[in-house]
């Protein structure tokens, strides 16, 4: 009696996680420098750059270093192309970035693209990879989740962004803009590690694409990736949705205590005391990180 009217207590005193930011660290794969990319106003896009290496752009943190190279281009072949290939070739650019996030609900990129091409048809895929077989994509398609790099070229409207950075270059007129997006990602990834973040870019150079019949020029670059997640909240976060203490964790615990499930065997000694009642509530009253 006495632990069912503490589940009930707890309970009714659920504590929420407060969902932190991870700045995702990819500099081995930059290749351009953002400043030396803005027409006429390469003081502003220097001075975006927080001296820290961490920006802040429409209040979430991203990793742009201030020295060298520092966002990464589709149009540049990295390390695994041909050694033949130009820059203009028309081959399959991928961004395969190794992290270990664990309880990720969702991702930011900044991600724009030199030229651009409207839908019908997606040139970019967005790929999330996560322990336990967890994955989830998605396609990017110009003129709704990005626009072109330069103002008043290419593929220009936005559905799915949001601008957090623009710079005026000669006469004023407008020159440049960085565009933010957000990915939530499904609740299976809340119970596991995110292992990588991969950008697969299959636009090319003027390259002829048989499923649309028409036409493409279009290259991603990507200049910052951040992720945010609800941490595991200590020993008492023990049922989905992880990052929250609220009836299911008290739920598991009751009846794993009940049924004597090593779940419940907080302390680790093969014991189902009062020890593992004391320690529960104890993580549960202390809420999350």
């Amino acid at each position: 009696m006495c632990l069912v009217l503490a589940a009930s207590a707890l309970a009714a005193a659920g504590v929420p996680a407060h969902a932190q930011f991870t700045t995702v660290d990819f500099s081995g794969d930059h290749n351009r420098r953002l400043q030396d990319n803005v027409w006429g106003s390469i003081g502003m896009a220097g001075a975006l750059i927080d001296p820290s290496g961490v920006t802040t752009l429409g209040g979430v943190p991203f990793a742009i270093p201030v020295p060298g190279d520092n966002f990464w281009h589709a149009y540049i072949p990295g390390p695994g192309a041909h050694p033949s290939s130009p820059n203009d070739a028309n081959d399959t650019r991928v961004l395969s970035v190794p992290v270990s996030i664990p309880g990720v609900e969702r991702v930011y990129t900044l991600i724009n693209t030199y030229w651009g091409a409207e839908g019908p048809g997606s040139f970019a895929t967005v790929e999330f990879f996560a322990t336990g077989g967890v994955h989830q994509a998605f396609e990017l398609i110009g003129n709704v989740d990005m626009r072109d790099f330069n103002q008043s070229e290419w593929t220009n409207q936005s559905d799915n962004t949001v601008e957090v950075a623009t710079w005026s270059g000669w006469l004023g007129l407008p020159s440049q803009r960085i565009d933010r997006q957000t990915f939530p990602l499904s609740p299976d990834f809340l119970g596991e590690t995110l292992v990588e973040i991969r950008v697969t870019d299959r636009g090319g150079f003027d390259r002829f694409d048989e499923a649309t019949g028409r036409t493409v020029r279009q290259r991603v670059f990507v200049a910052g990736i951040t992720a945010e997640s609800s941490p595991v909240c200590g020993p008492a976060d023990l049922a989905a949705p992880f990052g929250l203490l609220d009836l299911a964790d008290v739920v598991a615990f009751t009846s794993g205590f009940v049924a004597q499930d090593p779940v419940a065997d907080l302390d680790g000694n093969g014991l189902f005391d009062l020890a593992d009642v004391n320690l529960f509530v104890t993580s549960f009253l202390a809420g999350c990180p």
